[in-house]
């Protein structure tokens, strides 16, 4: 932990410096998250609901993915108070020295609790391709992206439990013979595997995209709602950014706002990613009025999420989703 040097004599700091707090942004972004991870599970939930969708591979980690966010939001708001974070460490090392091993024990903990918020919605993406792909090629590096994804978790999660040696030396300097990684190396490269597989989920659907015998309009209506599962690379490219510009253990309590603001922000954004292609129904309620009458002109169309489209050419059609029936 960086700062060992600094003085305990608070007349050594420049007026304010010692008072100067930013945890409120912190708190503000917490919240914000907490109620839009929410509103956009229950939109989520609603929706399938009112179509009758019947559960899915991607439910099934759109639930945990929830409960984790909400505990990512909750320990940021947590180490507000318990850890000092918002304030200079100079502060905190004077007024309150016994909260920097709450920090420590905090962040260990973040970081795991961002793992798993991150690789779960992109679990739950990847899982709602699948309900479209039946080309073999496509399936096939769809269910390969989703063990990179697992095994980046894994990965991260172990790393982060044994960067140092023994564990506990995380948080208690105080023992003799510990060592650690670059934990700092550690945690800026960390979300680099994240934008990789934001990549390949971003580029995966397009092909299927553009083979359908819809117009031009439609299959760029269908390419936005595919898009919107990947809206989680634009954050993981800023967090990866912010890392770099940053470093996590100078002025460690005051650095940690904008840290964690983005270790929320970046899985909250994934989660709200994971949801939107399900929220396509709501967005029709608005239309629904003006094309019932249409529908009833074409009884021989099917309703693709709000396109209409005759099956044909090796597309077949369920209530809720379409699929691309083409060679491999």
């Amino acid at each position: 932990m960086a700062g060992h040097e600094l003085s305990s004599n608070p007349a050594d700091y420049p007026p304010g410096y010692l008072q100067e707090y930013k945890g409120d942004q912190l708190i503000a972004t917490s919240v914000v998250f907490i109620v839009l991870n929410i509103v956009f599970f229950v939109a989520r939930l609603y929706a399938r609901k009112a179509r009758g969708t019947p559960t899915e591979l991607d439910d099934w980690f759109i639930w945990p993915a929830l409960i984790i966010n909400l505990a990512v939001c909750l320990e940021a708001i947590f180490l507000i108070n318990a850890a000092g974070v918002g304030y200079h460490l100079a502060a905190v090392k004077i007024y309150s020295p016994h909260k920097l091993e709450v920090w420590s024990k905090g962040v260990f903990a973040c970081v795991w609790l961002w793992a798993l918020p991150v690789c779960l919605p992109k679990l739950s993406i990847l899982g709602f391709y699948l309900r479209f792909f039946t080309n073999r090629i496509e399936r096939f590096i769809t269910y390969g992206t989703m063990m990179i994804v697992a095994a980046t978790f894994v990965a991260t999660g172990i790393t982060t439990t044994f960067q140092c040696s023994p564990v506990a030396y995380q948080w208690d300097k105080t023992i003799h013979g510990g060592k650690c990684i670059d934990v700092l190396a550690f945690y800026r490269w960390m979300s680099f595997p994240n934008i990789v597989t934001d990549i390949i989920g971003l580029v995966l659907p397009l092909r299927m995209i553009w083979r359908l015998h819809v117009n031009r309009h439609q299959k760029i209506g269908i390419t936005i709602m595919f898009v919107t599962g990947s809206a989680g690379l634009v954050t993981s490219v800023i967090r990866f950014i912010i890392f770099f510009n940053h470093d996590a253990f100078q002025d460690n309590t005051w650095t940690s706002v904008e840290l964690m603001k983005w270790t929320d922000i970046e899985p909250g954004i994934y989660f709200i990613a994971a949801c939107m292609p399900s929220l396509r129904p709501l967005l029709q309620v608005a239309r629904q009025k003006t094309i019932t009458s249409t529908r009833k002109d074409r009884p021989n169309d099917r309703d693709i999420g709000g396109i209409a489209s005759e099956p044909e050419d090796g597309i077949a059609v369920r209530k809720d989703i379409w699929v691309v029936n083409h060679a491999a």
